[in-house]
């Protein structure tokens, strides 16, 4: 190092705050180089901040709290999703009902199907019955179960006594238009007042 070189250098040691001393242990070769060799004492002489210092510096308190918000982050992302709530007020047992009234709803609604089936095979079988002591006859006492509403309440002994009487009714307006010919059945009582329009009307609904 040079004579003019090393005052360069004792003069930058002592304007910043240094033993000009310090020369004799820094080998520069040039100008340049002199404040960079300063500043590497300066480091030296820096003293280290503490662990508390540290903490409360803003920049490193920042950059802790952007770490732990990313790990909690990651953590929370491992967790299995937690079970699913029973719904406010419903109990454990209103669950299972529900569950079991789903399952079994399709068997309930074809077992209806078939009691209600049943019903009705039963009120045909009592209506064929009652049809076969009536005054019908026998050959139109099945044709007259298609009217049958298997769901009315109406006793089926009433039912039959309409059949007949319409029946009747029937006959005599095919008597009273030469449609046919002969006596009225057994039981009948003319209807003297009945027109011939009244008649048509009654034919064409019991027509079978």
């Amino acid at each position: 190092m040079t004579k003019e070189l090393k005052e360069k250098l004792e003069l930058g040691l002592e304007a910043a705050g240094l033993n000009k001393g310090l020369s004799t242990f820094i080998n520069i070769e040039k100008e340049e180089d002199v404040q960079g060799a300063i500043d590497n004492l300066l480091k030296l002489k820096t003293p280290q901040k503490s662990v508390e210092e540290l903490i409360k510096d803003k920049e490193i308190q920042s950059e802790i709290d952007r770490r732990i918000s990313e790990a909690k982050k990651s953590w929370e992302s491992k967790l299995p999703e937690p079970p699913k709530k029973v719904e406010e007020g419903e109990t454990l047992d209103e669950k299972l009902a529900k569950l079991l009234d789903a399952k079994l709803s399709p068997l309930s609604e074809k077992l209806g199907a078939f009691e209600k089936n049943k019903a009705k095979e039963a009120k045909l079988a009592e209506a064929r019955k009652l049809l076969s002591v009536s005054k019908l006859p026998e050959a139109i006492r099945e044709a007259k179960l298609k009217y049958l509403n298997t769901e009315s309440e109406q006793p089926l002994s009433e039912w039959v006594k309409e059949q007949e009487e319409e029946h009747q009714v029937y006959h005599q307006a095919l008597v009273d238009q030469g449609v046919i010919s002969g006596a009225p059945e057994k039981g009948y009582k003319p209807h003297t007042e009945m027109t011939e329009s009244e008649a048509q009307a009654i034919v064409d609904r019991v027509k079978v």
